[in-house]
């Protein structure tokens, strides 16, 4: 095998075991979501519907320290209207912020 080969072999063994790792965090760092996208929603006088709780959106990127989790929930407003809670939560040095 030449050197090419082993190289590209290694970036996708190690990608595959970074894309676990962030399923992992998304599952680590749900209960901080959960109650970031609670307080948004209340801050904004809506209520949240937590039974369409998500992850929308991750960034794992292998070499960056820091992990990008986004969460959403829909909610209905006092003003009738619905919106879209969306949180980031940011995975850095074993804590969820």
């Amino acid at each position: 095998m030449n050197f090419l080969t082993s190289f590209f072999l290694m970036l996708s063994a190690v990608s595959t075991i970074a894309l676990a790792d962030c399923e992992k965090l998304t599952e680590f760092c749900s209960k901080t979501g959960f109650g970031k996208v609670q307080s948004q929603a209340q801050a904004y006088g809506c209520a949240a519907d937590m039974t369409t709780f998500k992850v929308s959106g991750t960034d794992c990127r292998i070499f960056n320290p820091s992990k990008y989790i986004w969460y959403s929930a829909d909610s209905k407003c006092a003003d009738g209207s619905n919106k879209i809670i969306n949180i980031l939560v940011q995975h850095y040095d074993g804590k969820c912020l």
